[in-house]
């Protein structure tokens, strides 16, 4: 009979720690995995303020020992369940995987510029070669399924203490079930048929709760 505003994402996180490295879905191919990232009363959507407030306050931080740990575990889980595409929406956020993947591109070539310029800064000429190098190796990085993954995990690691990461999660588990399932009847409704019989009476009882609204 309760009322809630948000959907249970710490439960949620101690759920996937808890389960090691077994997984709520199976793994996925990389031609099995979505491409698009759209669709009706998505987790992420449905908590994007409260998610970002959070994420840029920090106010999941726990201590370090057990953050370390339902770190592992969670960025564990998303390596080993999630497709390349699916692991840069985790990321970014973006609805279809092109976007992502240019997001990830930027990102990494930013990262390398930084390495690059930091002790060449001082030569213009240098400075551009760096430049030019990082353009180079972010493109031999997004062809190498294995040297792209030690990107997206770091990423995923840094990320895995967050609300934000865990409603989109939760994004791709709805999407990849399909048929009508929603998180937020899972959250917020339930239905009771129960029956019951005292003496010689008997009955049905069914009973609707949706805390959706």
């Amino acid at each position: 009979t309760g009322r809630s505003s948000c959907l249970f994402c710490r439960e949620f996180r101690k759920q996937i720690v808890a389960q090691g490295k077994k997984s709520f879905v199976c793994p996925k191919s990389a031609s099995s995995g979505l491409s698009y990232f759209s669709g009706e009363f998505l987790p992420s959507r449905l908590g994007a303020s409260h998610a970002l407030q959070e994420l840029s306050a920090g106010s999941e931080t726990v201590s370090l020992l057990d953050q370390a740990g339902g770190a592992f575990f969670i960025c564990s889980y998303a390596m080993n369940n999630f497709t390349h595409s699916e692991l840069e929406y985790l990321i970014f956020g973006r609805e279809d995987a092109y976007s992502n993947e240019l997001c990830t591109r930027n990102l990494i070539f930013g990262l390398l510029c930084v390495k690059n310029c930091i002790q060449e800064i001082e030569d213009p000429l240098l400075w551009i070669e760096a430049v030019m190098r990082a353009h180079s190796d972010t493109d031999r990085i997004m062809n190498s399924p294995s040297e792209l993954e030690g990107y997206l995990r770091s990423a995923i690691y840094l990320m895995s203490g967050t609300r934000l990461l865990l409603l989109r999660m939760m994004d791709i588990m709805q999407l990849s079930i399909g048929n009508g399932f929603y998180f937020k009847d899972y959250a917020y409704s339930f239905e009771l048929t129960a029956q019951f019989s005292r003496g010689g009476k008997t009955g049905v009882v069914r009973q609707y709760h949706s805390y959706t609204h």
